[in-house]
């Protein structure tokens, strides 16, 4: 009888880490392919951003909502629903011949990839018993680490070879084996029974967070006094806050605020979002250092970053092992420990220095990320109860995306400013950079700086008991 529990668990691995690594491949590849897509539709960069800026605003805003639709109608319905709007939105997206009918598409396609997003982590913890969540988890961010690892250089290959529409049709034969796999070994999951579903939430969240990563956005190209970028941050600060009202007093919330009252659960999700915060220094600038600073083409840049998502997804898996063995406090205190040296170590790049010495100093950020993402994973959805899992699924995943985005426009401003009062350079798209090193290691300080508070908030959470011997544990509790 130990078979088919061994069979069921590691498919349902399988299935999730698939659809995870497919929706990053993606999203990471087609960045490589835009100036194809400039030439090919005579599109602005403006436009050209929305590509990417689209995609992310709609998984962002549809996390909770679709969490919470998991847990009232079913995870395996909802994820599997979802994989299908992922595959159809890829096979539209290859087939558009025109720029806005491509961001259409891929407005669509997100919502498939929101819906796996912030469902698949619920699975795998379902699937697997508590002694091994966290080696589960590990394997899963193993899979976003190779998405991103793999997601440049297939798109640059497929790009160049047969053409940048087959960074979308390659998801469709894979997409369709997950499904069909997905449909025959994937359990029904538990269902916290029929209730309405909360719209007026689903909109205030949905339009508040798109208003408030919009005005972000807007806040490195036009400046805060901008009514561009200060109408939609107001705005979206008004809905939010209305969002957190209502919630409190709608009998059918998106997210049951109750889970933010155990403080693993909530230490876990601030360190999570501090972390990603601290992270996009690098995703942001770390490119324009090693193209416009140091001189590497964009090859060699890519081959650069890469060591991120390679340590980490060597790390995960032993990290989370480990987790289950020693409780995931220690573990992903030390990889944030590991993350703060690393960004530490960024701002003490010498102006004379090269590609070993960026590695050697990326490698200490990747394998702390691999520690502290498994553990912290790990952690944060063993302090939610069972018919909680989907929505805390969806927070955990909102507290990545919405980190990277507020850090896009947070880095960006803070580099201008100090690159424009110190040294006089007024851009970091059309110039050498080579004179404005200094903006670069006091822009890393400070994000070393952001990176620890999180080490703070994860040390907040208490200590927590390994897991090995305690069979499939569900406790909502932390173990203080």
């Amino acid at each position: 009888m130990a078979l088919p529990r061994l069979s069921h668990k590691w498919t349902t691995l399988g299935v999730v880490a698939t659809s995870v690594f497919t929706a990053t491949l993606d999203a990471s590849a087609i960045a490589v392919a835009l100036p194809n897509l400039a030439v090919e539709f005579g599109a602005s960069f403006d436009t050209l951003q929305w590509v990417v800026l689209g995609y992310l605003l709609v998984i962002t805003g549809m996390l909770l909502p679709i969490g919470r639709a998991a847990d009232a109608l079913g995870r395996r319905r909802i994820f599997l629903g979802g994989l299908a709007v992922f595959v159809v939105g890829s096979l539209l997206a290859g087939l558009s011949v025109g720029i806005w009918m491509l961001i259409g598409f891929r407005v669509f396609q997100a919502l498939g990839g929101a819906a796996t997003q912030a469902i698949g982590a619920a699975l795998v913890i379902d699937a697997f018993p508590g002694h091994e969540r966290g080696r589960a988890m590990g394997l899963v961010l193993a899979a976003v680490s190779a998405g991103l690892v793999a997601g440049p250089i297939a798109g640059g290959l497929l790009t160049a070879t047969i053409g940048w529409r087959w960074i979308f049709f390659i998801n469709v034969p894979v997409g369709i084996m997950s499904l069909a796999l997905g449909w025959r070994t994937l359990p029904v999951s538990l269902t916290s029974g029929p209730r309405k579903f909360d719209f007026a939430g689903s909109i205030l969240l949905l339009v508040g967070l798109v208003l408030l990563l919009f005005g972000l956005n807007r806040v490195q190209v036009t400046g805060i006094s901008s009514p561009s970028a200060s109408a939609p941050l107001c705005i979206g600060i008004v809905l939010m806050l209305l969002f957190v009202w209502w919630q409190q007093r709608t009998p059918t919330p998106i997210v049951t605020l109750e889970m933010f009252r155990v403080r693993e659960f909530s230490a876990a999700t601030l360190a999570s979002f501090i972390t990603f915060l601290g992270l996009s220094s690098l995703v942001l600038l770390l490119p324009f250092f090693l193209q416009r600073g140091i001189g590497l083409t964009a090859f060699e840049g890519g081959l650069v970053m890469a060591t991120i998502p390679l340590l980490m997804g060597i790390a995960g898996p032993v990290a989370g092992a480990v987790a289950d063995r020693l409780g995931t406090r220690p573990i992903a205190s030390a990889g944030l420990g590991l993350t703060v040296a690393g960004l530490g170590l960024m701002a003490t790049l010498p102006d004379s220095t090269g590609p070993i010495d960026i590695v050697l100093r990326l490698i200490v950020v990747g394998i702390g990320l691999g520690l502290f993402n498994s553990a912290n994973a790990s952690s944060l959805m063993g302090a939610a109860a069972q018919q909680h899992r989907g929505q805390a699924s969806a927070v955990m995943a909102l507290a990545r995306n919405t980190g990277q985005s507020v850090g896009q426009a947070l880095w960006g401003t803070l580099w201008v400013v100090i690159a424009t009062s110190i040294l006089g350079v007024t851009t970091i798209v059309d110039q050498p950079l080579d004179a404005a090193f200094d903006a670069f290691r006091m822009t890393w300080t400070v994000a070393a700086m952001v990176a620890g508070i999180a080490l703070i908030a994860s040390e907040a959470r208490g200590r927590t008991k390994p897991l090995c011997g305690h069979g499939n544990s569900i406790s909502p509790l932390p173990h203080n």
